[in-house]
């Protein structure tokens, strides 16, 4: 898959199994290895609703990327570095979130969505 452009791992709340614990909602994750390699530095666009892991894999290239949609994740931090192409990042109720890339990185960005505590 090394021409791979589009990843989208999608979850869909009405047919989840949905958990409500202290008056928050909970979906359940999808368990991830701690080594996962994305399989192209080509990608453009990534959506993957509630990723589990605190980083991106360490092979994440964002170099290419347009758009970036990771709703209700455990995410911690993204990249490091530039990514000149990104024009979408959507982070809605990623309530772990603590280092952001600096927008100077990131020229083209048109919307940043960060919804939700």
């Amino acid at each position: 898959m090394n021409k791979l452009r589009l990843l989208k791992v999608h979850q869909d709340a009405k047919y989840d199994h949905i958990m409500e614990i202290d008056q928050d909602v909970h979906f359940p994750l999808v368990a991830l290895p701690g080594d996962l390699k994305l399989p192209s530095f080509e990608l453009r666009y990534l959506h993957w609703d509630k990723y589990s892991l605190k980083h991106l894999p360490p092979n994440f290239c964002p170099m290419n990327l347009v758009e970036l949609n990771m709703q209700c994740s455990n995410i911690g931090q993204l990249w490091e570095g530039t990514s000149k192409e990104v024009k979408g990042i959507n982070l809605n109720h990623s309530k772990h979130l603590v280092e952001f890339p600096s927008f100077a990185m990131m020229p083209n960005l048109e919307i940043l969505t960060l919804e939700g505590a």
